[in-house]
């Protein structure tokens, strides 16, 4: 099942990309894999006062596949004679980044218009031998009928297949010389070029991060179509094409809630099982919505991807966004403008109903707070907190049961309020007490029933010495 993992295509580029930005500082360079080998002094001498420099990895649409242009270096260059590389050279104080460098170098040494160029990714900067940085930047190429070779800087350009490339069968080790050292190096042998230093590294770093992609693909192919098999009206699973959002709701709320219990045991292997059920739950949803014609499962992971690239301006926004960081108060800002598009203009809209009461109470009261409804400190609030108890007395006296409801909710609601104020997670905090509570009853429980005795028949003065006997063995 799933899409055969050496189908490379525009879209598989792109999507292996997606997410990748230019460096903020061009000089900060990844280290070539099996360089940790090197002699210190040589790894040194590679990270050393690095120059910014840009190249483009030139991807082409040919009828038999995807190609790669590289170039032949002039022979008669004082540094790279004869090399094959990608085009591209060093950054200049015009440009205005890297990109700007790869592309505008591109144009110059083979005649490939910026225009031509869609741009879709980029690799971390890799160190060369001659104390450049360069960042490779990954464009899908609309070829022109001819190309402007500049004589002076390039002989001749050919063109690899991208399958060639990134077949690891077709990346052999060798050895070369610098500075007196043999180093282990990766080239590649096509035709009569040898294709190596950062040039082969560059694609390398390209051929890992698409076979990544294919193999999450892969999986999350398999887990569609298995859940497709499952709702197929005539070959499907009676039960599973019983079911619908309703039904299925609180399945996931219970795997939800088993994957929070993993992690509150530590227990790895089982957080491995049931984030893959709770994922099974979000294939389930998205399945009975793709049938309704509502969404599917990709409309969904593009919706969430478009939301983390727009709520992280400083890992994924302009150079000024991220060169800024992670502007105080920027989540919420962010959140509020998203809510401005929404037909509910309410300080508390998209606070989901089906939150637990707890964790609902503390996001009303933090959403309330931000537009200035709040006590000044928490004071306030514990004053507050006195009132409902107040009301809560006089509701017992009522005896009425929905007036006792009512106001016991109020001094809940204000308690959380409390919390919110100290910086405590309610949710978080009832939990831990709820496991003190546990643990030490059990161990109450134990000390009683090991000395021939049985809780039913204890006082409860009796029961409150075990249990502070109890807290004293847990400290």
């Amino acid at each position: 099942m799933g899409q055969q993992a050496d189908q490379i295509t525009f879209a598989t580029l792109r999507e292996s990309l997606a997410g990748t930005r230019l460096p903020v500082d061009p000089t900060d360079v990844s280290m070539p894999p099996g360089s940790d080998a090197w002699p210190a002094d040589m790894r040194e001498a590679l990270t050393k006062s690095l120059r910014p420099a840009g190249v483009l990895i030139p991807v082409i649409e040919r009828e038999a596949g995807l190609t790669v242009l590289l170039t032949r270096r002039s022979a008669e260059l004082k540094h790279h004679a004869g090399q094959i590389s990608f085009p591209g050279g060093r950054m200049e104080e015009f440009d205005e980044d890297v990109q700007a460098t790869a592309l505008r170098e591109t144009h110059e040494e083979v005649g490939i218009p910026p225009e031509n160029v869609d741009v879709i990714g980029y690799l971390e900067p890799m160190p060369t031998v001659t104390g450049y940085a360069v960042t490779p930047v990954i464009g899908l190429v609309d070829i022109p009928e001819s190309l402007n070779i500049d004589r002076d800087e390039v002989e001749c350009v050919f063109e690899v297949p991208l399958e060639f490339l990134l077949d690891k069968r077709n990346a052999t080790a060798s050895e070369r010389d610098f500075r007196g050292h043999k180093i282990a190096i990766v080239e590649f042998l096509f035709e009569e070029h040898r294709i190596w230093g950062a040039t082969a590294y560059m694609l390398i770093d390209l051929r890992e991060k698409i076979k990544k992609k294919q193999k999450l693909m892969t999986q999350i192919d398999n887990l569609l179509e298995v859940m497709q098999a499952l709702r197929n009206p005539d070959t499907g699973c009676s039960w599973d094409l019983q079911q619908d959002f309703s039904s299925i709701a609180p399945y996931t709320l219970e795997e939800a809630y088993e994957v929070a219990d993993a992690i509150a045991r530590s227990d790895m292997p089982a957080l491995k099982d049931e984030l893959g059920d709770l994922l099974f739950q979000v294939v389930f949803h998205s399945q009975m919505a793709s049938e309704a014609g509502l969404f599917d499962f990709d409309d969904v992971a593009k919706g969430i991807v478009e939301k983390m690239l727009r709520r992280h301006p400083h890992v994924f926004g302009s150079d000024e966004e991220r060169a800024a960081g992670n502007v105080d108060g920027s989540w919420e800002r962010i959140k509020t403008e998203e809510r401005a598009d929404t037909e509910d203009k309410s300080a508390l809209a998209g606070v989901t109903r089906a939150l637990p009461a707890l964790k609902r109470a503390q996001k009303l009261g933090k959403r309330a707070s931000g537009v200035g409804f709040d006590w000044d400190d928490r004071e306030g609030v514990r004053d507050k907190i006195h009132e409902e108890l107040e009301e809560l007395e006089e509701a017992v006296g009522t005896r009425e049961a929905s007036h006792i409801d009512e106001e016991f909710g109020d001094l809940l609601f204000a308690v959380v309020n409390l919390s919110r104020h100290l910086d405590v997670d309610p949710e978080q905090a009832l939990t831990g007490a709820n496991i003190k509570f546990e643990t030490r009853f059990r161990e109450m429980e134990r000390c009683i029933v090991d000395s021939g005795r049985a809780l039913s028949g204890m006082s409860l003065a009796d029961l409150e010495q075990e249990w502070r006997a109890a807290k004293k063995r847990l400290l």
